[in-house]
């Protein structure tokens, strides 16, 4: 009995799925398209059940999960399925929750950059005598960061955010951001 294996790639970038069957000894290679899916192609006209477990336990270490399972990850970047194809709306639900997923990482990542920006700050007026030591344990900072166009990133679609770092004990609040015009 022969399988065949789909993956889909339900991230915003090409993908190379790079694979090894076990009876062969050069490894396979097939793009996927950003937020498209493959037949993987097998060396000799299907898949044997040990073929595909192979292949799919070894990108499962590294995040692929199966159709049925993306609710249970946080992020996914590849879905396959047996038989057959992964259907368009997993893909869009993926892909929708990868936006979501890196979206709120971004946001911890600039929060956590501000907050190191704030103590090099802080370390660098502390004993200076330029700034009473009240004033440096109580104070606050505020940062703004601005996305902008480069080449490697034509529509930026962040805009501008200004964090919020308080030094008074309270936790840092983000502020909210507005999208440059």
């Amino acid at each position: 009995m022969t399988l065949d294996l789909f993956v889909a790639n339900c991230t915003n970038q090409p993908h190379i799925f790079a694979y090894k069957v076990p009876e062969y000894a050069a490894p396979f290679s097939v793009p996927i398209p950003q937020g498209g899916q493959i037949k993987v192609p097998a060396p000799a006209g299907g898949f044997n059940v040990h073929q595909v477990n192979y292949i799919v336990d070894h990108h499962a270490r590294y995040g692929m999960r199966k159709w049925d399972e993306i609710d249970r990850a946080n992020f996914v970047g590849l879905v396959y399925a047996v038989d057959r194809p992964v259907a368009l709306g997993v893909i869009q639900k993926a892909l929708e929750r990868n936006l979501a997923v890196l979206t709120e990482r971004g946001n911890q990542n600039r929060k956590d950059a501000a907050i190191a920006a704030d103590s090099q700050i802080v370390d660098a007026y502390r004993g200076s005598g330029l700034v009473p030591p009240a004033v440096i344990e109580r104070g606050a900072s505020e940062f703004e960061i601005t996305e902008i166009e480069s080449k490697s990133n034509p529509s930026p679609e962040m805009g501008q955010q200004r964090i919020r770092v308080d030094r008074s004990g309270a936790a840092p609040e983000r502020g909210r951001g507005r999208r440059r015009s």
